[in-house]
């Protein structure tokens, strides 16, 4: 998968074996030490070049850390300050390189929309809560035994960032017969909610609600005095980025939200 680097991309950044190899503070870090630090300071370049001399050239990293950016790592990795300056000294060009997280989330989304649709594979999956049947009077419910039979729909993740394509997936217990969906279980011909609010909210058959967004609407409801038809009306045209994900192209369900 091809990154989209940065404005500051006038390096070329070592590897990580190599990077690691230049002190030997760095042999104890584990994987997600690195992925802390480098994700981390990748999105302080600006705040990094801002208290530079003029004279420092802004397309490679400095040698230097400022003060409160030197803290502010150590105490959001829990590495120590020494660590985190050999971090620095080892890992900045590879920072510096490294694409924002608007950029990699945009390049995430590209890719699953590009390779993944066809492999029936999505960015966000909608699974039920449980991975094992939850039913008191089923044989198996106590042993655990992991759910492997399921069902597939395609569906709409409506949020505040645009309308996603998904995969609502449907675990069926083999022994009771119990449906497991992502926001409730379907036993004895009854549907039963789980506790709490989900994330993502089911509206209808194909389409499901960001709780953030649908939180929103409740706002614009009570405060604004917005019908629901307005808000959906709102929605779509706004916020749901319905050309540029182009859900229909990829034949997706793509049915307007109203």
């Amino acid at each position: 998968m091809t990154i989209p680097c940065c404005l500051y991309s006038s390096v070329t950044p070592p590897t990580i074996s190599k990077a690691l190899a230049t002190h030997n503070l760095l042999e104890t870090l584990s994987f997600e030490d690195v992925l802390a630090f480098t994700s981390c300071a990748s999105t302080l370049k600006r705040d990094i070049m801002l208290p530079q001399l003029q004279t420092t050239p802004d397309n490679v990293p400095p040698d230097t850390l400022p003060p409160s950016i030197c803290e502010f790592l150590q105490l959001s990795t829990g590495l120590t300050t020494d660590t985190v300056l050999a971090c620095w000294r080892a890992f900045k060009e590879i920072v510096w390189v490294m694409p924002s997280h608007h950029e990699l989330a945009a390049e995430h989304e590209r890719a699953f929309r590009e390779h993944g649709q066809r492999l029936g594979l999505t960015s966000v999956s909608l699974y039920p809560p449980h991975m094992h049947c939850t039913q008191s009077n089923c044989s198996v419910a106590q042993s655990q035994v992991p759910l492997k039979k399921a069902e597939s729909r395609q569906v709409v993740l409506h949020t505040l960032h645009g309308a996603i394509p998904a995969w609502s997936v449907h675990l069926i217990c083999r022994t009771c017969n119990t449906i497991y969906t992502n926001n409730f279980c379907i036993a004895e011909r009854r549907r039963w909610y789980y506790g709490g609010v989900p994330e993502y909210i089911q509206v209808a058959d194909h389409h499901f609600v960001d709780r953030r967004l649908a939180n929103l609407w409740v706002e614009l409801h009570l405060k604004g005095h917005v019908s629901a038809q307005a808000c959906a009306n709102i929605y779509d045209s706004a916020l749901s980025m319905r050309e540029e994900n182009k859900l229909g192209d990829a034949g997706w369900y793509a049915h307007s939200f109203q």
